[in-house]
């Protein structure tokens, strides 16, 4: 993980819920293969993605820029004949920009 630039707000936890706009690519070519910094913010809980991103977010400040790197066993997986998610097996590379953080309501 690489901070571009630190935010000044509250820090991320696990349980929080994150609002921020986000590319992705594999690291193998430079493919963009998700991403979403001509949209709305996505919305979602930590607990709902790839454990590398989470790793990547936890601990950060809302408002800050990252480079977050995750090798494929903390992504979608390492290679495997029977998998079905095109990612598997891939490097990845996120450029996050953190809107938000929420903690969910009991």
């Amino acid at each position: 993980m690489r901070m571009l630039a630190e935010g000044a707000g509250p820090v991320i936890t696990a349980k929080d819920s994150v609002q921020l706009h986000y590319l992705g690519v594999r690291w193998s070519d430079g493919q963009t293969f998700d991403g979403n910094f001509d949209s709305a913010p996505a919305d979602f809980p930590l607990g709902n993605v790839i454990v590398g991103f989470r790793l990547g977010l936890v601990g950060q400040h809302v408002g800050s820029t990252l480079l977050v790197s995750i090798p494929a066993q903390f992504a979608y997986g390492e290679s495997t004949e029977s998998a079905t998610n095109p990612l598997t097996g891939q490097d990845l590379l996120f450029l996050i920009n953190v809107l938000g953080a929420t903690q969910p309501t009991q």
